[in-house]
């Protein structure tokens, strides 16, 4: 008799292999295509998402990035020790990762969020079907509604900084104070290689809503002070420190060599709901801005880094509302990400400029009745893409809480 066939495939180590790895690519592109030359090299076009989307673990949302990925581009690897992401319906184990390699990137703006992927990544759209940029996917499309998804409280992750080469690596006192840090720092830092700072304005003067820079200033020297920092006062900023400075922030994931890096530190992602608020109230506290009714948003030129806060807001119970806009000046989308008027209250206790609090209201407005429906799609460059194989009949889990179709691995 015939031997049976090995539990795993040889090429890929998935355990859907012989009839079952032919049946999803014939679900997927349908039973003709076995008569495609390019049939073999249909596993190769992975739908796949920018490194830095979120996703949703049983441990709280991580970048997808951070998985261990196999080389070259195009192969699967499988997942060690077992992982479950969130989909639509549950959590769904994933089986696989796939590293894509660079492809030609698109922002897909929608009006809850923005996930930046290829032209082949499918969504799931408000009537069940499955649509991607190269099916067609266009601004004013419905897309399935997103569900709210609010994180837990966990411990701060244990986090090691290397501050001479000499020493031992030491370990990072993280705590929420710190988070707020790194959303005062996400709005208003400011460094170069030789010093690091927070910005402000011309002490003397107020702000728009009536708050003296003095007194601003002194609030942002006490929430460095809080995390063990000695800020030096300034007349428009307050120093923070040099080099050393630099290294321990680019610890904590704030900068790239002398650069913001406009990401969600991945030590607030771990710890979960707390820690978001405090790192959302720092960036509300500078970069935010309320109306007079009490409206807040974030608005970014960072497409990526939209699509992270607009995930993070759901994740502390916020709805969160996306536009694009366009400025004339610089020629140029910005992002504007925001949230209901109501919810302002629940940032309220972690924010600490004085004017900015005094805005926040507990109203309504009209926009809870908005559908969600695709905005804008614009190219986002050449970049890394990667992706998920998960084990499930519908393939179907959250990349920065949009429900999206993983790329199945099938081997012929």
């Amino acid at each position: 008799p015939p031997e049976p066939p090995p539990p795993v495939c040889p090429k890929c180590g998935s355990d859907k292999i012989g009839d079952r790895h032919t049946l999803t690519a014939y679900s997927m592109y349908g039973e003709g295509i076995k008569d495609d030359p390019d049939f073999k090299q249909k596993r190769q076009n992975g739908k796949c998402v920018h490194p830095d989307t979120l996703i949703q673990t049983a441990e709280g949302r991580i970048r997808i990035g951070d998985l261990t990925y196999g080389q070259p581009a195009g192969e699967f690897l499988p997942i060690q020790g077992g992982l479950e992401v969130r989909g639509p319906d549950g959590f769904v184990p994933a089986i696989e990762t796939y590293e894509g390699g660079e492809k030609p990137l698109f922002h897909v703006v929608t009006r809850r969020g923005v996930v930046t992927c290829t032209e082949n990544h499918l969504f799931a759209m408000a009537d069940g079907t499955l649509r991607s940029i190269k099916d067609g996917l266009s601004a004013g499309d419905a897309l399935r509604e997103l569900e709210p998804l609010t994180d837990d409280v966990r411990p701060f992750p244990t986090l090691l900084h290397k501050a001479v080469p000499t020493l031992p690596p030491l370990q990072i006192p993280l705590s929420n104070d710190t988070a707020y840090f790194a959303g005062l720092h996400a709005g208003d830092g400011a460094s170069n290689m030789s010093s690091v700072s927070i910005t402000h304005g011309p002490v003397g003067k107020v702000d728009d809503l009536g708050t003296p820079y003095e007194v601003w200033q002194s609030i942002l020297v006490d929430a460095c002070e809080r995390i063990g920092l000695r800020p030096v006062r300034s007349v428009d900023h307050i120093d923070i420190g040099s080099r050393i400075m630099l290294r321990w922030m680019e610890t904590l994931g704030l900068v790239h060599g002398a650069r913001r890096t406009f990401r969600v530190p991945r030590w607030v992602l771990s710890a979960g709901r707390e820690a978001a608020l405090h790192y959302l109230g720092g960036l509300v506290d500078t970069d935010g801005y309320l109306t007079v009714g009490g409206d807040t948003s974030i608005t970014t030129k960072d497409f990526v880094f939209g699509g992270q806060i607009a995930e993070l807001f759901r994740s502390v119970g916020c709805t969160s509302t996306v536009a694009p806009t366009w400025n004339k000046t610089y020629k140029r989308w910005y992002l504007k990400v925001s949230i209901k008027r109501r919810e302002g209250v629940l940032l309220r206790p972690y924010m600490r400029n004085p004017g900015k609090v005094a805005r926040v209201s507990s109203t309504d407005t009209a926009y809870d009745r908005w559908t969600h429906d695709v905005l804008l799609i614009t190219p986002a460059g050449e970049g890394r893409c990667v992706d998920l194989h998960l084990s499930d009949d519908r393939h179907l889990y959250l990349t920065n809480g949009l429900t999206t179709h993983n790329t199945t691995n099938f081997a012929l």
